[in-house]
């Protein structure tokens, strides 16, 4: 994985193509992501635990705009599970 902010990630996400696309994973630092290449079978092993974590699977200028869409979509997912605590 490589720890990256989220211009970094989104500019390896606009220049991966469909078939090798990136998966993005939310850190404990804000503003603070975790990039892989999701084809590898070490990735697919991880994404297909549905980790927490996991924001989802992007590539293409589509998906380097709708990462900051699914960020914030996370993170009130993680906010509603503190809040059920």
């Amino acid at each position: 994985m490589s720890i990256s902010t989220l211009p970094i990630v989104q500019e390896r996400i606009r220049t991966a193509p469909e078939d090798s696309p990136i998966a993005v994973f939310l850190t404990k630092k804000e503003g603070i992501l975790n990039a892989c290449f999701a084809a590898t079978i070490e990735s697919q092993r991880i994404i297909s635990e549905k980790p927490e974590n996991l924001v989802g699977v992007f590539h293409g200028y589509e998906g380097a705009s709708s990462l900051v869409r699914a960020i914030g979509k996370k993170r009130v997912e993680e906010i509603n599970r503190i809040d059920e605590l």
